[in-house]
């Protein structure tokens, strides 16, 4: 039987087909990853991560200022310089 060119009886889906979506569904479970912790590797404490999170950037933010300011310096002690020399 076909519509419009089509063999409907492929539409239907075989027990090997069945059988395939089931599969790749149970394969698709066990990959991913499990809600239980690993032994081995312990995990770090939130609020630890955030301390050092935090830390990171304060560090971060602090040599940037310090970079900019010493970019800054040696023009401002040549506009100095020419400000006292006039």
């Amino acid at each position: 039987m076909s519509v419009r060119g089509l063999d409907t009886r492929l539409a239907k889906p075989t027990l090997q087909a069945q059988a395939i979506a089931t599969q790749s569904q149970l394969v698709s479970t066990m990959s991913q990853p499990a809600a239980v912790a690993d032994p081995v590797t312990p995990s770090v404490p939130r609020t630890r991560r955030r301390w050092a999170q935090r830390l990171g950037a304060a560090a971060f933010l602090f040599f940037l200022i310090k970079g900019l300011a010493w970019l800054a310096v040696p023009p401002l002690l040549i506009v100095a310089a020419r400000f006292m020399g006039e």
